[in-house]
């Protein structure tokens, strides 16, 4: 009869760590003006408009545009 192996332990991957509220606002206080200026024109919309566009095309299809691009492309 044969014996069957231990089953492996596979490490945790719900480690937490938690980040200081005093590390996030600064963060936020450094991002928030970078952000504000990129929405505040036509071509900061644009631009997420594209990038959103290709995330949900990329959720849809289960790959990178840039690879399908490549493929018709060549």
């Amino acid at each position: 009869m044969k014996r069957k192996a231990p089953p492996t332990k596979k490490p945790s991957t719900k480690t937490v760590h938690a980040i200081p509220d005093e590390a996030i606002e600064a963060l936020a206080r450094c991002l928030l003006p970078a952000m504000r200026s990129y929405f505040e024109n036509a071509e900061g919309w644009r631009e997420f408009a594209e990038w959103q566009l290709r995330k949900d095309i990329e959720e849809l299809l289960g790959r990178e545009v840039s690879d399908i691009i490549i493929r018709v492309v060549a």
